[in-house]
């Protein structure tokens, strides 16, 4: 094999392997019309759009607590917390949700 062969070869396992690991990190994913992503991999408080309103939300990881809110900078009514995955029936709406990462 090449020098420029293996290099490509790398490249492209390294950059698969990033995009396995970072939804795996102290992040959440929302499900509604969409797909949406946040956090940043700490804890903190994230903004969501409200006009898609969430029917699942997955976690990256076990033990990441969150809590979704009724108004940006994690404001407002609390509109639903757990710990992990969850399905929502009916959908919520959230303008954003606050990541605790164990």
């Amino acid at each position: 094999m090449k020098a420029q062969q293996f290099v490509f070869v790398f490249v492209l396992l390294l950059l698969a392997f990033e995009s396995y690991a970072l939804p795996n990190g102290c992040l959440i994913e929302l499900k509604g019309q969409f797909k949406h992503q946040t956090g940043d991999g700490t804890s903190g408080c994230f903004g969501l759009d409200p006009s898609d309103a969430i029917k699942k939300l997955k976690v990256g990881k076990p033990g990441i607590k969150w809590t979704l809110f009724s108004d940006f900078g994690c404001n407002g009514n609390v509109v639903a917390h757990g710990v992990g995955k969850k399905k929502f029936t009916p959908s919520v709406t959230a303008f954003s949700v606050k990541i605790t990462c164990p």
